[in-house]
């Protein structure tokens, strides 16, 4: 939080971002409260930034948050159309314009990593043709 109004006073230099997700992963600051609880429900809190996947390895995300994610990281980053788009594995979705809000904290390479794999391929034959639109080599060993 900047130090500076609008902001209130007590708020400045908070680690905003670490809070929240410390109320979301484990329930901090909120533990047997239920007066902040509500305070945040009220002011609309997502408790959950991702849906239920039916696919355990996705842990949460959905295909087409993936595909929101590549379609806006070729559009950013991809910088010759001649090339396979690739996705580093360590490429997290930057939580700024123009990423989708959705997409924002992703895992994005990991994710790609692992659908990239023959057994997720076989499981998910659909995937391999979405993914191919945009260019990605799925039978490389890296994202």
């Amino acid at each position: 939080v900047p130090s500076m109004p609008p902001w209130p006073k007590p708020a400045w230099g908070m680690k905003l971002g670490h809070r929240v997700a410390a109320i979301r992963s484990t329930g901090k600051f909120i533990q047997n409260d239920e007066g902040r609880r509500k305070m945040l429900e009220d002011m609309g809190f997502l408790w959950r930034l991702r849906t239920v996947s039916q696919d355990k390895s996705m842990k949460g995300i959905t295909f087409q948050q993936i595909y929101d994610a590549v379609e806006t990281y070729k559009q950013e980053m991809k910088k010759d159309e001649t090339e396979a788009l690739t996705i580093p594995v360590t490429f997290v979705v930057p939580d700024s314009d123009p990423w989708p809000m959705t997409t924002r904290g992703l895992p994005l390479g990991k994710k790609i990593s692992m659908m990239k794999g023959k057994t997720f391929l076989t499981k998910n034959p659909e995937v391999a043709k979405k993914l191919a639109e945009f260019g990605l080599e799925l039978d490389s060993k890296t994202a």
